[in-house]
């Protein structure tokens, strides 16, 4: 299998893993600290860098990341260095030196990685603010520690395993999931839950939130959680445009990618004249690639809702719990409606969704529907007094 966990202190058995859950760590960077100040003496001659790492990994017993990007693999060298009773992050420093990266401590683990250094803040900024009550739960429960190892994981396994160590609902963009190549490799010892699904979201070009009690991942970028200001399109970009779109229809492969990429690097300013010409557009191969830009373009709100929808779901208060897994969203439906006793819940006919997969325990039932429409790639709408799931 492609996941394998190890050393425990409380387990837990599923189906295709075994892992290990310690209790809440109080301090987890002064612990990594400790194990990083360890003495060590090596010698490596013409070793690649992986293996000069997982000697260290071996000899401190430390979560030490070596950034995964292909730019990263294909800058490494092979490392020559003999040291005698140095501190292992000195070590560490010296064999990321050689291969032109730098360091950090972030998110319980030394992290070494040739791009630009993440902010020590990145998650600790709106902790600050007042939390309602069940974010600071899952706040709560994502201190729990464990030991475990991906290896080549799906998203959805690696996720879904988080999720049950920490008892939290935690959804996927159904976008990400179209994405196959979506994979996890990562091992951590005694790391916080709230650090490793750092580790997973980061090191997978992805990005989490807290949304509706629950965390919500999507592929970095697809959202924006704040409202930014457009500008006028110059007339330089709009003639590049105007040119772009017209070379969408074209016979030649090349040509159209290429158009497709002028359009999106103008990005969300671009989007009027996407729209206006989605409404003309006579080439099915243009307007197929026009709607995909839309698709793709980060969206201003998360997940918008109209007041009477907002209104109709906010008023569903009753507790539900259910567990679905790749179930067909018109089965989901029928279900909802009958465990909410016979509450009018029906979906568009003719519209294809997204089978559902996602588990909640005791979740007010209009959040529950919320994540339900998220899931299959659809959203509600009020027909009369009846909620409609549509695409």
């Amino acid at each position: 299998m492609r996941a394998r966990l190890f050393i425990s202190t409380q387990f837990l058995f599923l189906p295709w893993l075994f892992c290990a859950v310690a209790a809440e760590d109080p301090a987890p960077e002064s612990e990594l600290n400790k194990k990083l100040q360890i003495k060590v003496s090596v010698e490596f001659a013409n070793t690649p860098t992986t293996e000069a790492i997982a000697t260290l990994i071996a000899m401190t017993k430390a979560n030490i990341i070596l950034d995964p990007d292909p730019a990263a693999a294909a800058g490494q060298k092979t490392i020559t260095l003999q040291v005698k009773d140095i501190a292992a992050d000195e070590a560490l420093k010296k064999i990321a030196s050689a291969n032109g990266m730098q360091t950090q401590i972030i998110d319980d683990a030394f992290f070494i990685t040739p791009h630009k250094l993440i902010p020590s803040d990145e998650n600790n900024a709106s902790r600050a603010q007042p939390v309602p009550d069940w974010k600071a739960a899952i706040r709560k429960s994502l201190q729990k520690s464990a030991s475990f190892e991906f290896v080549d994981t799906p998203i959805t396994e690696a996720v879904n395993f988080l999720s049950q160590l920490c008892k939290t609902p935690i959804f996927i963009d159904p976008r990400v999931l179209q994405d196959n190549t979506v994979a996890v490799n990562l091992r951590v010892m005694d790391m916080r839950l709230e650090a490793a699904l750092n580790w997973i979201v980061r090191l997978s070009g992805l990005e989490f939130i807290y949304c509706d009690e629950a965390l919500f991942i999507f592929k970095k970028g697809a959202y924006l959680t704040k409202p930014v200001a457009t500008a006028a399109l110059t007339q330089a970009q709009s003639d590049s445009i105007k040119k772009a779109l017209v070379e969408l229809g074209s016979d030649i492969f090349d040509t159209r990618e290429k158009a497709s990429k002028t359009i999106e690097a103008v990005g969300r300013d671009a989007i009027p004249m996407l729209k206006a010409a989605a409404q003309t557009a006579q080439d099915p191969e243009a307007l197929r690639r026009i709607k995909a830009i839309l698709r793709n373009m980060p969206s201003l709100d998360l997940f918008a809702e109209p007041p009477e929808v907002k209104n109709a779901l906010d008023a569903m208060t009753q507790k539900v719990s259910f567990d679905f897994a790749e179930t067909n969203a018109e089965e989901v439906v029928i279900f909802l409606s009958q465990l909410l006793g016979g509450k009018s819940i029906t979906m568009r006919s003719g519209q294809a969704f997204l089978p559902v997969t996602m588990r909640v325990e005791d979740m007010k039932a209009g959040m529950a529907l919320r994540w339900v429409a998220r899931c299959c790639g659809g959203r509600f709408t009020l027909n009369g007094e009846k909620l409609e799931l549509i695409k």
